[in-house]
C-alpha cells in the first residue's frame, strides 16, 4: 500500500502514525548492500512495502547486469544500461556513484575520455571516490605517468577479484611500454592475458594492447621517409609488408590517419598479401585506425569475422563491431549479419560467441523470447564454452523481465550458474539474486534460509543489507518469533551496525503493530532493553535511546497518554543530564526533538492543550527547520479540526506551507487544508477547498497526492451541482494518469457524473452502464468497489428502463459475491463491501417479491440476516410481510 493511499485510508489516524507514514517514503537504496549509502540515516526507518522492495531488487538486477555485461566485454549493453539507470531522478547518491563508477570503466575500455573525465565529475560533484583501478587507468590515459604509478602503489597485491587482478596487471604492463621497456611489458601483457579465462576480456586487453602499440614510438619525418623506402624496395615481398604496416602506424600516430589508409587500402591490392597470410593483419588495422564507428573501419572489421582468418583476429574484430554498435539500427544491422555468420556451413569458429551477442542485443531491443532463445541454444549446442554462464545469466534476466516475471525459473537458472562455479564470486552474486526471486515470487520462508544461506561467506560491507532482507522474510512468511531470534544472535555478534539492527527492529516491531498486537511489540522492547534482568550493558547506547523513544511512542497510541508524558519528560531529562554523552550529536538531536513532538501529542491528547502548544513552541524554537517542527503544526491543526476549529485548523496548514514550502509535509498540509474548508459545507467552503487543491497541483505537480486532488476537485464540483466541469475534471484525470492504480476511482465518479445529468441526455446513461460493467468484472479492482460499480451497472440499466437487464446484473453479482464463498468471505469483511452487498441483495429481494417469486426473495432476504449486513431489519419486515 502506497505513502498516498495509507494516509487517504486513514483520515483520522493518530499523529504519531502520520509520522509514521510520512517517514516511511522509501529511498531506490540497494537492500542488498551492493552500493554504499551515503544519506543521513533517519531516527524513523523505512516501512516494508511489497512494491517498493519489488522496485528495489529490480534495481539490484540493474546493477548486477551492467558488472556483468562489463566482465562479459559487452560494453556497449553496460553502457545503454548505465544511461538509462543515469537518466533516473530517485537514485540515491550511493547508488548514482556506483553506476558513475560504472561508467567511468566503460569510458576508459572505449578510450573515450571526455566521458570518462564527466563520469569523475560527476563522482566528485556527489562526493564519492572514483574506483582507485579506474582513477589509475585515466591517469595513465591523460599522460601523467607518476601519478598513474603511485594510483597503482595503492591498490593491493589482491584487488578483489582475478578480473581485476588481471587489469592491475594490464596498466602496470601499458606503464612499462609506455617508459620504452618494451621486453618487460610485453611479458606484463601476456601474464595479463593469461590471468583471464574470460575470452570477450581477453579480446579487450588486446584491443587495448594493440592502441597502446599504436600511440608509442617514432613518428618523425625521418622515420615516416625510411619506412615508405622500405615500402618501395621491397614491394610484394614480407618485409615490405611489415614496413607498411609500421607506416601505417607511424603516420596515424602524426595525426595523417587518411594518408595511413590510403597506404593499407594500396597494399591491400597486392596479392602476396594472401600468400603470406596477412590481409585480416591489415584489415584490423585499418579498423582500428579508421574507427569501428567508421563505414570503412566497420567493413574492414565485419569482413575479418566473416572471412576464414585466424580465429583470435576473429574475435577481436568482432568486439570492435559490437563495441561500435549504439542505436536501434546498429542493433538491426548487427543481429541481421550475426544471423549469416551463423548460418555457415561449417559452423563460424566464434559461433558460441555470436549466440552471447546475439542473445545480448536481443534483450536490449526487449525481445526477450528472443534472447532466451538464443542463450538456451547456445547452452545446448555449446555446453562447455566460456560463454555458457553468460547464457545462464542472460536466461536468469529473461525470466525475470516476462510479463508476469517467471522468478522461480530466474532462480532454476541461477542454480545451475552456481552448480557450474562453486566457491566463486559467480555462485556468491546467484545466490542473492536467487533469494531475491523467492522474495519476489512471495516464497518467504525459502527466501530467509537462502539469504541466511550466503550471509556467512559475505563481507562484512555486505552483511547488514542481506541480513535485514532475511528479517524482511521472516516477517513476511508469519515467523515473526524466528526473525525476534534471529535479531537476538545477531546483536550478540560483531557484523551488524547500530543502524542496520535498528532498522531490522523497526520492522518487526511494526509488523506487531500492523497486526494490532501492541503488547508483542512492547514485549519484544522490553527484551531488547533488559536482555539481563534490566541491565542494558549488552546494548549500545545509541540502540537504547531509540528503543527507550520508540516505548514512549508506543504508549502513547496503546496506553494513557499521561503515561507516554511521563516517559517522554523522564527521557529528556536523562538527555539533559548527559546520561547518553558520547553519542553523535546529530543523533541526540534528533531523538530530543522527537521526544518533543511526542510530548506535545500526548499533552493534547490529555486535555492539557495549552500546555501542549507550549511544548510545541519550545521544540520549534530550538529545532526551526525540523521534520518534528513541521509534524507538531500537523498535529496542532488536527487537534483543532478535532475541537470543530476548522478556520484556526485550515489557516494552521496553510501557514505551514508558506513557511516550509519546500517540506516533504507541504503538500499533505494544503491537502487537509482542503478537507477542513469541505467540511465547513457551505458553498464558498467548497470553492475555497476547489482552489486550495489548486494550489498543490501547480506547486507540486510531481507528487503523489495530485491524482487524487484532481479527484477530490471533481466531487467537489458535483456537490456545486456542476457537473460539466466534473466530467471535464475526471476526463482529464483518466488521460493524464491511463495505467494509476486507483484509476477506477476517476472512472466511477465519472460514470457517477454521467449518471447524474443522463436525464437530460439518456445516451449518458448507457456510457454509464459500460463504465460500470468494467469494472464490476476487472479482477483487479477492489472487491467492494466492483459490488459498487455492480449495483450501479444494475441502477443505470433501469434508468433506461431496461429492469431485465437490471435483475440479470444483480443476479451475476449474487453468484460472484455471494455464493463463491472465498469472495463473499473476503467482501464481508469491510464496511463498503457489506454496505454494496446489502444495498444488492434488497434490491434483488424485492424485485423477486414483486414479481411474486416468493422462495427466490425468501432466499435473498434470509441472506442479509445470515450475513449480518446492514438493513438486516429491513430484510426481516420484507421476510415477514412474505409470509
Amino acid at each position: 500500500m502506497s505513502f498516498i493511499n495509507r494516509m487517504l485510508k486513514w483520515p483520522h489516524m493518530a499523529p504519531w502514525r502520520i509520522l509514521l507514514l510520512i517517514a516511511a517514503v522509501l529511498s531506490a537504496a540497494s537492500l542488498k548492500g551492493q552500493v554504499t549509502e551515503t544519506e543521513d540515516y533517519q531516527l524513523v526507518p523505512d516501512e516494508a512495502d511489497t512494491a517498493q522492495l519489488n522496485e528495489r531488487l529490480r534495481l539490484n538486477w540493474q546493477l548486477e547486469g551492467i558488472a556483468a555485461a562489463i566482465e562479459s566485454g559487452f560494453l556497449e549493453v553496460a553502457d545503454t544500461l548505465v544511461d538509462r539507470l543515469l537518466q533516473r531522478e530517485d537514485l540515491v547518491p550511493g547508488v548514482r556513484g556506483a553506476v558513475l563508477n560504472h561508467q567511468l570503466h566503460i569510458a576508459l575500455i572505449q578510450g573515450s575520455f571526455d566521458d570518462a573525465g564527466s563520469a569523475l565529475a560527476s563522482l566528485q560533484e556527489l562526493g564519492i571516490g572514483a574506483d582507485p583501478l579506474s582513477r589509475a587507468f585515466y591517469f595513465y590515459y591523460n599522460n601523467d605517468l607518476s601519478a598513474t604509478e603511485d594510483a597503482l602503489a595503492e591498490i593491493p597485491d589482491d584487488p578483489g577479484s582475478p578480473d581485476r587482478l588481471a587489469w592491475k596487471t594490464l596498466l602496470e604492463g601499458l606503464v612499462l611500454s609506455r617508459k620504452g621497456e618494451v621486453e618487460a611489458a610485453f611479458k606484463t601483457f601476456e601474464e595479463a592475458e593469461a590471468r583471464t579465462s574470460n575470452p570477450l576480456l581477453w579480446d579487450q586487453f588486446e584491443v587495448i594492447r594493440l592502441r597502446e602499440e599504436m600511440n608509442t614510438g617514432a613518428s618523425d619525418e625521418t622515420t615516416i621517409s625510411a619506412l615508405r623506402e622500405s615500402v618501395r624496395s621491397m614491394r610484394g615481398e614480407r618485409g615490405g609488408f611489415e614496413a607498411a604496416r609500421l607506416l601505417a602506424i607511424a603516420l596515424a600516430r602524426a595525426g595523417e590517419p587518411e594518408t595511413a589508409i590510403e597506404v593499407l587500402n594500396t597494399q591491400l591490392t597486392i596479392p602476396g598479401l594472401r600468400e603470406f597470410n596477412l590481409r585480416s593483419d591489415f584489415l584490423l588495422l585499418m579498423g582500428l585506425i579508421a574507427g569501428p564507428d567508421s563505414p570503412r573501419g566497420n567493413l574492414a572489421l565485419r569482413e575479418i569475422v566473416g572471412s576464414e582468418a585466424r580465429p583470435d583476429l576473429q574475435s577481436v574484430a568482432l568486439t570492435l563491431v559490437a563495441q561500435s554498435v549504439v542505436t536501434a539500427e546498429d542493433r538491426r544491422d548487427i543481429l541481421n549479419e550475426i544471423e549469416e555468420w551463423l548460418d555457415r556451413i561449417p559452423p563460424h569458429p566464434l559461433a558460441d560467441r555470436l549466440l552471447a551477442y546475439q542473445s545480448y542485443f536481443l534483450s536490449l531491443d526487449g525481445d526477450f523470447e528472443g534472447a532466451g532463445e538464443s542463450s538456451r541454444l547456445l547452452l545446448q549446442l555449446y555446453p562447455t564454452s566460456s560463454f555458457a554462464a553468460n547464457a545462464l545469466r542472460m536466461l536468469a534476466y529473461t525470466s525475470w523481465n516476462q510479463s508476469p516475471p517467471r522468478y522461480r525459473t530466474a532462480a532454476d537458472y541461477l542454480n545451475q550458474l552456481r552448480q557450474r562455479f562453486p566457491d566463486t564470486k559467480e555462485s556468491l552474486e546467484a545466490g542473492i539474486l536467487i533469494a531475491d526471486c523467492y522474495f519476489l515470487n512471495g516464497d518467504y520462508a525459502n527466501a530467509s534460509t537462502a539469504y541466511g544461506a550466503i550471509l556467512k561467506d559475505l563481507s562484512d560491507a555486505r552483511v547488514p543489507g542481506i541480513f535485514y532482507q532475511r528479517i524482511l522474510a521472516e516477517i513476511s512468511a508469519g515467523q515473526p518469533d524466528s526473525a525476534a531470534r534471529l535479531l537476538d544472535e545477531a546483536r550478540a555478534g560483531e557484523r551488524l551496525t547500530d543502524e542496520a539492527l535498528w532498522r531490522a527492529e523497526w520492522n518487526l516491531l511494526d509488523s506487531f503493530r500492523r497486526q494490532g498486537s501492541i503488547q508483542k511489540a512492547f514485549e519484544r522492547i522490553r527484551v531488547v532493553l533488559n536482555p539481563l534482568s534490566g541491565d542494558i550493558s549488552g546494548l549500545s547506547p545509541s540502540l537504547a535511546l531509540r528503543f527507550r523513544w520508540l516505548e514512549a511512542r508506543l504508549t502513547l497510541e496503546a496506553g494513557p497518554p499521561v503515561e507516554a508524558i511521563e516517559k517522554a519528560r523522564q527521557l529528556l531529562s536523562e538527555l539533559e543530564q548527559g546520561s547518553f554523552a558520547g553519542l553523535d550529536e546529530e543523533l541526540v538531536s534528533e531523538v530530543r526533538s522527537h521526544l518533543l513532538l511526542l510530548q506535545g501529542e500526548a499533552e493534547i491528547a490529555a486535555g492539557q492543550r495549552q500546555v501542549g502548544l507550549e511544548t510545541f513552541a519550545s521544540l520549534r524554537e530550538t529545532y526551526p527547520d525540523s521534520g518534528p517542527t513541521i509534524l507538531s503544526y500537523l498535529v496542532e491543526s488536527r487537534s483543532e479540526a478535532g475541537s470543530d476549529n476548522l478556520v484556526s485548523a485550515q489557516q494552521n496548514l496553510v501557514s505551514l506551507v508558506d513557511r516550509f514550502p519546500g517540506s516533504e509535509y507541504a503538500p499533505i498540509a494544503l491537502w487537509e487544508a482542503a478537507l477542513n474548508a469541505e467540511q465547513r459545507g457551505l458553498n464558498i467552503h467548497l470553492q475555497e477547498a476547489i482552489g486550495i487543491l489548486e494550489r498543490l497541483v501547480n506547486r507540486y505537480p510531481s507528487h503523489e497526492l495530485v491524482y487524487y486532488a484532481r479527484l477530490k476537485q471533481g466531487d467537489l464540483a458535483r456537490r456545486l451541482n456542476d457537473f460539466p466541469t466534473a466530467l471535464l475534471l475526471y476526463e482529464r484525470l483518466l488521460a493524464l494518469f491511463p495505467n494509476h492504480p486507483e484509476r477506477y476511482r476517476a472512472e466511477l465518479s465519472r460514470a457517477d457524473c454521467l449518471l447524474a445529468i443522463g436525464s437530460n441526455d439518456p445516451a449518458r446513461y448507457d456510457q454509464a452502464a459500460v463504465i460500470y460493467e468494467r469494472n464490476c468484472l476487472l479482477p483487479s479492482v477492489p472487491l467492494p468497489v466492483r459490488l459498487e460499480a455492480g449495483f450501479k451497472w444494475a441502477h443505470a440499466l433501469n434508468l433506461q428502463g431496461d429492469s431485465s437487464g437490471a435483475e440479470a446484473v444483480y443476479w451475476l453479482v449474487f453468484e460472484r459475491f455471494v455464493e463463491d464463498r472465498d469472495l463473499s468471505q473476503a467482501v464481508v469483511q469491510s464496511a463498503p463491501g457489506r454496505y454494496w452487498l446489502a444495498r444488492t441483495l434488497l434490491e434483488l429481494g424485492d424485485m423477486q417479491a414483486q414479481k411474486g417469486q416468493v422462495a427466490s426473495a425468501r432466499r435473498i432476504f434470509e441472506t442479509v440476516m445470515q450475513k449480518n449486513l446492514p438493513g438486516k431489519a429491513l430484510a426481516q419486515t420484507r421476510l415477514d410481510s412474505l409470509q
